[in-house]
């Protein structure tokens, strides 16, 4: 199965989207498919306050803009999520809710007479998927070498994109010694 996961990166958690990065992996090959990061000025993201803006300047790398605005932003998102889907991709974000969740509820909001009818249901949660096989779902996990710096959504998306096979991996583990026994 083929598998997409976002991580985005917003002016504190109930701010605006300003980056995201995402990863498909095939779970049956443990392949990466495509990946990407798409970035947009973060002064034009609202922020709830001056220390959400504080928090980004301080943690979060700079990124060359691909994108002159938040719409075209989560424009090209949807162009790139759209192609995976019709190849039977699902959508995975690490904890979505509710960073990713409103990147892409505001992604519809923008046209919603394109966009409601594609859009991901459901998000599927890596951390309730580390839960349900036993692992915690709020760890904090080594990282390698490609998954820095943290806080660069492509990075933060290639670490979930690990996390994730090596839950489903884990979950076939299971289900199979339930079967077996």
């Amino acid at each position: 199965m083929i598998h997409l996961v976002l991580d985005v990166e917003s002016t504190g958690l109930y701010g605006d989207g300003f980056a995201c990065g995402w990863v498909v992996v095939d779970d049956q090959t443990g392949r990466t498919l495509a990946e990407g990061r798409l970035v947009a000025p973060s002064s034009q993201a609202h922020a709830h306050s001056a220390e959400d803006r504080k928090w980004v300047a301080r943690n979060v790398p700079q990124m060359e803009w691909t994108s002159p605005t938040l719409v075209q932003l989560r424009t090209d998102f949807w162009v790139i999520w759209e192609t995976w889907r019709e190849r039977g991709a699902l959508m995975w974000a690490d904890c979505g809710f509710p960073v990713e969740a409103a990147f892409l509820f505001t992604a519809v909001d923008n046209f919603p007479d394109k966009r409601a009818r594609s859009a991901p249901q459901p998000l599927h949660e890596i951390a309730t998927l580390r839960l349900a096989v036993g692992l915690d779902p709020i760890a904090t996990e080594e990282r390698l070498p490609d998954e820095y710096p943290r806080h660069d959504p492509l990075a933060d998306a290639r670490q979930s994109a690990r996390l994730l096979l090596e839950a489903l991996a884990l979950n076939r583990e299971m289900l199979a010694h339930a079967v077996a026994h």
